[in-house]
């Protein structure tokens, strides 16, 4: 008789899509193995992975209802502590209440703090296991309470590569926990060569009001230039298509092969530096225009050091100006794949199968 297969919950946070972006090739290669992977999240994340997953049974999370509004994006988290800490509450009971009508042998946590069970093996997934403070003075005890969570869990999986060449630069290394595992580029992208039909694919996302505000520019900006523009608006919940003008064409959203094929048959992408869509452009191998979300440290981190690099194109969004940027970023290389180890999830995954 065989055994039984294992069943694992998986709990993407909703803050923006890459959270949930990045565990689809987890999810994916779980169901490879004979997994049968659950689905636990809120907001755009469950609308995504319950239109990519259709046949997976999907629990809605309590929302953490974090306000966004302002540039200082520190101190607008730092002001709503409480509001985060009661969340990761509701969280931890909603997650033993799926664990109450459904037997979970293992639970991976794409930065939800509360999704960990003291009796189930746990894994938390993360990038920053360094976090980068708007004041100097608050990064030594955000970074503390930052690792007390995390240790929480029983194992950290880190979305990049060992050593300082790596991706993230100080926000995934050193990673100073017992058990850790690389992951290198987790993305849900392929690389290729397609026919072109687009000049510029830009990508909006990222919390309100900001991404509104980005796209308003992308708009504005792309309707006076003579390239042929496809503006994928990040909002999973909607599916309309418009044509903007004779070359801009503007989508709600767009599933994992749709949208992997539209960046390749573009020239260049615009988006966020959020660090899914840096983990997505190892792959793609294409020339990028990154536009971080206003006050969000990680990705101003990311967007410069990229930049300082000679890897892709960046500009404040309160400075943006297309044209420009999308010279520039023609001119850079980018990143690709053969520029960093190899690491086989499967195998990966495998060895984590193994342990439970």
């Amino acid at each position: 008789m065989s055994n039984p297969a294992k069943r694992i919950l998986i709990t993407p946070l909703n803050w923006g899509l890459g959270h949930a972006t990045r565990c689809i090739p987890i999810i994916r290669t779980l169901l490879k193995l004979n997994v049968e992977v659950i689905i636990a999240t809120d907001g755009g994340p469950y609308q995504l992975l319950t239109k990519e997953f259709p046949h997976l049974k999907a629990y809605e999370l309590p929302g953490y209802n974090v306000n966004y509004k302002g540039n200082n994006f520190g101190w607008t988290m730092l002001r709503q502590g409480a509001k985060v800490l009661a969340a990761i509450a509701k969280e931890q009971k909603a997650v033993q209440d799926i664990l109450a009508k459904e037997k979970i042998d293992a639970i991976i946590s794409d930065n939800r703090f509360g999704c960990y069970a003291k009796d189930v093996p746990s894994v938390f997934i993360t990038h920053q296991v360094n976090l980068i403070s708007p004041m100097k003075a608050f990064e030594a005890p955000v970074n503390l309470a930052n690792h007390q969570l995390i240790k929480k869990f029983d194992e950290v999986w880190i979305p990049d590569f060992p050593g300082e060449d790596n991706l993230a630069g100080k926000l995934s290394f050193p990673a100073n926990f017992k058990k850790k595992r690389y992951l290198g580029a987790l993305t849900r992208m392929h690389g290729g060569n397609l026919e072109k039909s687009f000049d510029i694919i830009a990508v909006v996302s990222g919390p309100e009001p900001k991404r509104s505000e980005f796209e308003h520019k992308i708009f504005a900006q792309s309707i006076k230039m003579d390239k042929r523009v496809l503006v994928v608006r990040g909002l999973p919940d909607q599916w309309e298509f418009v044509n903007l003008t004779s070359n801009v064409e503007a989508v709600a959203f767009l599933t994992s092969k749709a949208l992997n094929e539209a960046i390749l048959s573009a020239d260049v992408l615009v988006s966020r530096s959020g660090y899914s869509t840096i983990l997505d452009l190892v792959q793609l191998g294409k020339p990028a225009l990154l536009v971080p979300t206003p006050g969000q440290t990680e990705q101003v981190y990311l967007a410069e050091k990229l930049d300082e690099r000679g890897l892709f194109a960046s500009q404040n969004q309160d400075e943006f100006n297309l044209a420009e940027g999308i010279e520039k970023a023609l001119q850079r290389p980018g990143l690709r794949a053969d520029m960093f180890p190899a690491i086989d999830l499967e195998k990966e995954m495998v060895a984590f199968l193994s342990g439970l």
